[in-house]
């Protein structure tokens, strides 16, 4: 052995085989991992998809009611009309009066 190689010992052997298997479980652990984070990537996905549709159908059932906002229009409508009125019996009323004051 003159070329200036040496040989590599039992305990460099031993250590290089835990060190592979060690790599090896570390990277079967990765991929076990990567494995269940997809399936749950899927099934979350599927999840949120049913939602979606869940929530379209309530869109859908709640489409044609009649909100707030529509009914406090309606009302503000309703009472300027009412409040016209008002004023419009409010100015027959005096006219009426004074016709019939007159002789």
């Amino acid at each position: 052995m003159g070329n200036g190689v040496r040989g590599s010992t039992q305990l460099e052997r031993t250590i290089q085989h835990i060190l592979q298997a060690v790599l090896t479980v570390a990277i079967l652990g990765t991929f076990a991992v990567l494995s269940d984070l997809r399936t749950v990537t899927a099934v979350t996905n599927v999840e949120v998809m049913a939602l979606k549709d869940h929530l379209d159908t309530f869109r859908a059932m709640t489409g044609d009611r009649y909100t707030g906002a529509q009914a406090a229009r309606d009302l503000a409508t309703m009472s300027a009309i009412n409040n016209d009125q008002e004023k419009r019996l409010r100015a027959l009323e005096r006219t009426g009066s004074d016709i019939r004051s007159s002789p």
